[in-house]
């Protein structure tokens, strides 16, 4: 072990707390970047794994988010992914993580939860987002978003890539089955 002590002043402080986000940090949504959240996913499904405790995936994308860009510019898209990005994570319980996973893709995991717990995480996030007022240079903006979620519990899912898929699996379905939509183990039985 090596212990290093360093003397900073605030200045030099404030870098290195401005660096640690940077890398860490969506700079649009202020979420975490998809490197960190995967990282710490890792561990996550680890510890699930071997404490067997459950671990819920959700996989959210805005709907129609190309249309924002095209008809309002994108701004306006930018603008609602930052809005979005401080409206989820005033949502999100101490200990769960939400990252911008793409695009317009934001993806959770929700420690010890059950997929019954997670699908009204799910659905209370779907209903906020579309009840919230996006405002864009004096212009409302209707936004709504599908999600898709998975649990891990009793070793059902073998790998992160694995629970990540049948997440965005949902969610894709979600997007058939008309949009605006949570879509999970449950409902597909």
């Amino acid at each position: 072990m090596i212990v290093k002590f360093v003397l900073q002043d605030e200045l030099e402080a404030q870098f290195q707390r401005e660096l640690y986000e940077s890398a860490t940090k969506d700079a649009l949504t202020s979420l975490f970047s998809k490197r960190y959240f995967l990282d710490q996913l890792d561990v996550e499904f680890n510890f699930h794994k071997r404490t067997g405790k459950p671990l819920s995936m959700i996989m959210c994308d805005i709907d129609f988010f190309k249309k924002i860009n095209d008809s309002l510019g994108h701004l306006a898209g930018d603008a609602v992914l930052r809005d979005l990005g401080r409206t989820l994570f005033n949502i999100l319980r101490k200990g769960d993580l939400a990252g911008r996973y793409g695009g317009e893709e934001i993806i959770f995991f929700l420690r010890e939860t059950p997929l019954p717990g997670a699908v009204t995480f799910a659905e209370r996030i779907r209903k906020i987002i579309e009840n919230h007022l996006f405002i864009y240079e004096g212009k409302k903006i209707a936004v709504t978003v599908s999600m898709g979620v998975a649990t891990s519990v009793s070793g059902n899912f073998n790998s992160v890539p694995e629970l990540i898929k049948t997440a965005d699996d949902f969610l894709y379905k979600a997007k058939q089955s008309g949009r605006n939509r949570v879509v999970s183990m449950m409902t597909q039985g």
